[in-house]
Parts: C-alpha cells; sequence; structure tokens
C-alpha cells in the first residue's frame, strides 16, 4: 500500500507524457514501453480483427499526431474533442485503452473527428499513418532499409541481386559469346551460368521498379500491407519476362520495331543493347512483354481468323462507335436543349424567342437557312 502512494504520488509530481505507439494512448512509464508496443504489433498484425473502436482510436491518434508534427492546418475543435476522448478511455496500466467506457455518443464523436482528420491529411491514409508511425518507433535492426518491412525487405531482395550480378559476373564461363549462343547453341554448366547471369540482371530490374513503386507510396503515406504480395508477384513476373525477352523472342523483332518507331533515331537497334540491359528492361517492366506478346498472338489471330469472326468483329466495333456517337448526340442536344430553356426563360418578346429558336436550330443543323414545314403567320415571322 505505501509503495503504491509513493508511486502515484510520484507520477503526479512529474509531468506525464502519452507513448507516440497507436496503441498506448494511455500515459505509461518507459519501464513498460516494449510490452505496449509488442501488444501493438500483434494488433497490426491481426488488423483484420481490431473493433471499431480501436481502429478509429488508433486512427484518429495517428492523424492528429502526423498534422501536429508537421504544422499542417487542422481542425481545433477536433483536436480538442480526441484529447477529450483520450481522457476517457485512459487507464493506469500500459495495456490498450479502455474501450468499453466510450459511450455510443462517444464513439459517434469519435468517427466525425476521424472524417475530419483524414480529410485533412488527404492524400496520407490513416492506416499507413498508423503504421508509420509505430513502425518510426519500434525501430528494428534493419530499419534503416526502409520504413515499413516491405520496403526492407525489397531493399534486401535488390542488394541480393546486385551481388548475384557480380557474382556471376565473376565467372569465367559468363561471356558475351557464351550469352549470344543461348539455349540452342550452348549446354551444360555454361549455359547454366549464363542464364543466371541474365536471370540477376531480370531481378535488378525487377526489384528496381518495385522498390521505386513501394517507395513511392510510403513517401506519399498512401502504402497499404494488403498489397504486398503483388510487389513479390512482379518481381516473379520481371524474372520470367527477362528471359522471356532476350532468349525465347526473336531479335529481328525489336530492330524490327524500333526502326519503324517514330523518335528512336537515337537508337538503332535494341541490340545495340545487347542481353543484359534487355534482361534488365524485361525485368523492370514485365507488362511491356505481355503487350509484346499480346500483339503477336492478335496478330496471328488476325490472319487465321474465319471471315465471319472478321464480319463479327467489324460489326461489334461498329455498333459500339454508333453508341458512343449517339451518346455523344444526346449529350450535345440535351445541352443545347437546356442553354435554349435558359434563354427562353430570361427573353420577354415572342420576337426575341423566336430569333433564339432559329439561332439554336441553325447551331444544330448547321450554317443553312431554315425553311420549316409551317404556315400562316408563324412561317411569315420566322422568314422575317
Amino acid at each position: 500500500m505505501d509503495a503504491n502512494s509513493s508511486t502515484t504520488h510520484h507520477s503526479t509530481a512529474r509531468a506525464t507524457t502519452l507513448k507516440a505507439t497507436p496503441s498506448t494512448l494511455t500515459q505509461s512509464t518507459p519501464s513498460a514501453k516494449n510490452h505496449s508496443k509488442a501488444n501493438v504489433l500483434h494488433t497490426l498484425n491481426i488488423n483484420h480483427t481490431m473493433s471499431l473502436r480501436q481502429q478509429l482510436l488508433f486512427e484518429c491518434d495517428a492523424m492528429a499526431n502526423y498534422l501536429l508534427n508537421n504544422g499542417m492546418d487542422t481542425n481545433i475543435d477536433a483536436i480538442e474533442q480526441l484529447d477529450i476522448i483520450k481522457t476517457i478511455v485512459r487507464t493506469d496500466d500500459d495495456e490498450f485503452p479502455n474501450l468499453s467506457a466510450l459511450s455510443s455518443e462517444n464513439v459517434n464523436t469519435l468517427a466525425k473527428i476521424h472524417h475530419t482528420l483524414s480529410r485533412s491529411v488527404a492524400p496520407a491514409s490513416p492506416r499507413a499513418l498508423v503504421l508509420l508511425r509505430y513502425e518510426r518507433e519500434r525501430r528494428p535492426l534493419l530499419y534503416f532499409l526502409g520504413p515499413v518491412p516491405l520496403v526492407r525487405y525489397l531493399s534486401m531482395t535488390a542488394l541480393f541481386f546486385l551481388i548475384a550480378l557480380i557474382s556471376t559476373g565473376l565467372s569465367p564461363m559468363v561471356s558475351y559469346t557464351g550469352m549470344q549462343e543461348g539455349f540452342l547453341s550452348a549446354f551444360g554448366v555454361n549455359l547454366l551460368m549464363n542464364q543466371l547471369f541474365l536471370l540477376t540482371c531480370a531481378g535488378v530490374g525487377a526489384s528496381f521498379a518495385n522498390l521505386f513503386q513501394a517507395a513511392k507510396y510510403v513517401s506519399q503515406k498512401t502504402y497499404d500491407p494488403q498489397f504486398d504480395a503483388s510487389y513479390w508477384s512482379r518481381i516473379i513476373l520481371g524474372l520470367i519476362s527477362g528471359l522471356i525477352m532476350v532468349e525465347l523472342l526473336p531479335q529481328s523483332l525489336w530492330s524490327d520495331t524500333l526502326s519503324n518507331t517514330e523518335g528512336t533515331s537515337a537508337v538503332s537497334s535494341v541490340k545495340d543493347f545487347g542481353k543484359p540491359a534487355l534482361a534488365m528492361l524485361g525485368g523492370f517492366s514485365a507488362g511491356l512483354v505481355y503487350r509484346i506478346l499480346a500483339r503477336i498472338v492478335e496478330a496471328i489471330e488476325s490472319v487465321f481468323a474465319s471471315p465471319s469472326d472478321v464480319r463479327e468483329s467489324e460489326r461489334a466495333t461498329n455498333s459500339a462507335r454508333l453508341a458512343e456517337a449517339s451518346t455523344q448526340l444526346k449529350s450535345d442536344l440535351a445541352s443545347n436543349l437546356l442553354e435554349l430553356q435558359s434563354a427562353l426563360d430570361k427573353s420577354s418578346s415572342p420576337e426575341e424567342q423566336r430569333e433564339l429558336l432559329k439561332t439554336h436550330l441553325q447551331k444544330l443543323l448547321g450554317d443553312g437557312d431554315i425553311h420549316p414545314k409551317t404556315s400562316g403567320n408563324t412561317q411569315q415571322d420566322l422568314r422575317h
């Protein structure tokens, strides 16, 4: 009892602070810091099971911290209301806040705060701010490689391919002649070493492209960990496309393509790049190789397609063009009618209204004279 009283007196006497990790929206001592961070890490890893109240509270706190640290414009009332809610859920220990203390009205207020702050931090996403804030406070061993796990893993992958590129390039079996022989001429360990060298070139291109893309999202605070798997898929596609580009597609394809492409006078042939550079380009842009293969397939299909298929394709194309033209015509007609209606509402005399009608009809039908099939005074008025 005396020890507890002394601890309480000591904590009251000194200034208490809020920890910067999302889970610690409570007051805590440094001794409990690691334990609380472990709880946060566990929560972030099973983010799909996080309760709505936890998500709202963690993200609001991270957004408020981001706005205040960067001196950005924010809603002062939202910050004040958030501080009141944090006071309500504050506990004496270093576990998660007492979210059960929040009433339905408090949750509603918290949702409004979240909406207000999310607009203030845009284009940054609340989820990215929570993760970046936690990783910054946790400071893992390889944090210097990147602020989030994906960037660190991609950095290590890029370093691996760089080391592998240098290591395989040191082998006397890797040579320009050996790479030019390819699958159909070389064999054995010689072929293996040259293909490994080309694969590492493709890996360097793929890892560079994905690392650059991930770093851009992280710097914009729009990174979402649910798309992490797509980066590794693109690296695998880059390895495959790099090998396809240098070994399975004819080299004459590149020279013919570049010689017929406008604005490529500086590069007379892709052959000048050499297989390593082509492999790196294939790894950098797997989508390019996919589009090339798709174009080749389309060209072959057009040669062997039956006349009925060609006619059906042309019919579908013409129907799509007619539908697009019809939609555009309806849009233009509606715009002109609205403009005419607005002009008629502003005019007062019948003569002015008839003149406006004539002007809009000329705009719709062209600049020729209009001779409407009317009778009586109306026809005479329009001719005047």
